[in-house]
């Protein structure tokens, strides 16, 4: 399950706020909305990294040769 949802709930409640004059409001939802792109950015690596050693280790379970892409 992704969690990309997070970003368009801030995107609202940016909006809302800059909407009805909230102007600190919506500069800290700007800056929780950077800090989860980066946080959904990161876990989406490090998840590509974890299916890549998968497939290696499987490879080598299967009797084929690991390649590392590092």
């Amino acid at each position: 399950m992704t969690h990309s949802w997070i970003l368009d709930v801030l995107a609202d409640l940016g909006t809302y706020a800059r909407a009805h004059d909230l102007k600190a409001l919506a500069t800290q939802l700007d800056e929780a909305q950077r800090v989860a792109e980066a946080e959904l950015r990161s876990a989406s690596l490090t998840s590509g990294a974890a299916t890549r050693q998968s497939k290696e280790l499987k490879s080598v379970e299967d009797g084929g040769e690991a390649r590392s892409s590092l």
